[in-house]
């Protein structure tokens, strides 16, 4: 398996490196947290294994993104009635996770997806301490203060810590059906006065005009963008993801019209529909994410040798050196095609076949 290089290392070993994080810091960090959690939870996904060392940081420099990881115990909460027509929350019963993380609720094998939420909070509490909530001397007794909500703010490290925290922590350690919800707590005054992460601002004037480019690009431009949007590493892309960040007001991976409004400033209602019109390439009437990075690429990224030939090599499906008819038809439109895509397809290879040879070589493709 390949998987993403995080240079940076665990949470839990920054942590411990540092005994305890600044509330600052540690607003920064949970925040991101919470959105990660978020974006899951949207999708019906519950982590279920929520603790610092499944937190890693993208690289070793201050500030640096944190990304979730590990989702051996990750399941689906959502299933739908009998009939089809509503979905609802599906409690879930197996004893999973940590054992200084789990909710109360996980002991009683009976809960839902806030099981993250207060193993989060729990992450917040050793965060601004440097020791876990729940401690006891073996794991019978640990899960009995758990169980009991048998902790407090007595330990020295938590006298410089703000009254803030110490609520937005009771908020969470709590039982389910007081504990607050994810979107409750990126509103909470204790992140929206430390995080740098609830700050806001508009999209700069260059990301506004790569956006309004790019509903100039051809189809197929479009597409290499995409399938790059996917491979570039996070540092060569740090602008459009804050962006995007700012933007995603409710955190679903997703932009609406009325979020778009917000990072455009003084845009028209015509201008962004056309925008949403261009880089929803998969028409669900948002932009998500890789859309987004698609979109707000540089040129650089865009014409980078190794990336361009990743690009081409996947168009390329036989291998044969050669982007046929065909096979621009299974990667822009799959199985079905109507007219007016036979259209766009025609006007790909006008545009792209500069020798008129049928289909497009590595020198049209580049260009």
């Amino acid at each position: 398996m390949i998987q993403e290089y995080l240079a940076g290392g665990e949470l839990f070993k920054h942590i411990i490196d540092r005994d305890h994080l600044s509330e600052k810091e540690a607003a920064d960090i949970f925040s991101q947290m919470i959105r990660a959690l978020i974006y899951c939870h949207k999708k019906n996904i519950t982590h279920r294994d929520v603790k610092p060392e499944n937190f890693l940081f993208k690289s070793k420099k201050e500030g640096s993104l944190l990304k979730i990881i590990d989702f051996g115990y990750a399941r689906k909460f959502e299933k739908t009635n009998a009939d089809e027509t509503k979905k609802m929350l599906h409690r879930m019963r197996s004893k999973v996770g940590t054992e200084n993380y789990i909710a109360p609720e996980i002991i009683q094998k009976n809960y839902s997806n806030s099981c993250d939420v207060w193993s989060a909070g729990v992450i917040l509490y050793i965060m601004l301490s440097g020791c876990p909530p729940f401690e006891g001397d073996d794991e019978a007794e640990t899960m009995k203060l758990i169980e009991t909500l048998e902790y407090d703010f007595d330990d020295e490290s938590f006298e410089e810590v703000s009254a803030e925290a110490k609520d937005l922590i009771k908020n969470i350690l709590t039982y389910e059906d007081q504990r607050m919800t994810l979107d409750d707590i990126l509103e909470h005054d204790w992140i929206t006065k430390n995080s740098k992460s609830s700050e806001y601002s508009c999209m700069n004037v260059n990301l506004v005009d790569k956006l309004k480019n790019f509903t100039r690009a051809t189809k197929l431009r479009k597409a290499v963008a995409t399938l790059i949007a996917t491979q570039i590493s996070d540092n060569d892309i740090l602008e459009s993801m804050k962006a995007f960040q700012n933007i995603d007001k409710n955190n679903d991976g997703e932009l609406s019209i009325e979020e778009l409004e917000r990072g455009m400033g003084t845009s028209t209602l015509q201008q962004r529909k056309t925008i949403m019109d261009h880089v929803d390439t998969d028409k669900n009437d948002r932009i998500n994410y890789i859309e987004f990075i698609a979109a707000t690429l540089n040129e650089n990224s865009l014409k980078n040798v190794f990336t361009i030939n990743t690009a081409f090599k996947f168009f390329d499906r036989d291998g044969n050196g050669k982007i046929e008819k065909e096979e621009l038809k299974q990667i822009l439109q799959g199985s079905s095609l109507d007219r007016l895509e036979t259209n766009l397809i025609k006007d790909i290879l006008l545009e792209c076949d500069l020798n008129d040879d049928g289909y497009i070589d590595k020198d049209e493709f580049y260009r």
